[in-house]
């Protein structure tokens, strides 16, 4: 399912709120995977609940994964923007793919990668 978030903060607060299915008596699933996007000003806003989220953790049989839209040279924002510090302050984990099918692997990999 599919369910945009107003902004990048309630985006994320609404990923991280689904890998508490485990905590609660009465869940309908065992684990929900969760993707987040967000563009370079968006990560800097939304740190807090990264921090927390990747704090808390995911269900056993869940993940989730934070993907960033940086924008290096300023074509699309406002400001120039590189994600990795932030990532690296909220201890989470970066990956590079250099295509298509390390895309697709790399967002297998963190998935898996977020269980741990």
């Amino acid at each position: 399912t599919f369910q945009p978030g107003v902004n990048e903060d309630l985006g994320a607060t609404a990923v991280w709120g689904s890998q508490q299915v485990n905590v609660f008596e009465g869940a309908r699933y065992d684990g929900v995977f969760g993707l987040w996007y967000g563009k370079g000003p968006g990560v800097d806003r939304t740190g807090d609940v990264l921090k927390h989220a990747n704090a808390f953790g995911t269900s056993p049989v869940g993940g989730v994964l934070a993907v960033a839209g940086d924008d290096h040279a300023s074509k699309s924002s406002t400001l120039p923007h590189q994600s990795d510090y932030a990532f690296m302050d909220a201890m989470i984990p970066v990956l590079y793919p250099s295509g298509i099918q390390e895309m697709l692997d790399y967002g297998l990999y963190g998935w898996a990668m977020s269980r741990y």
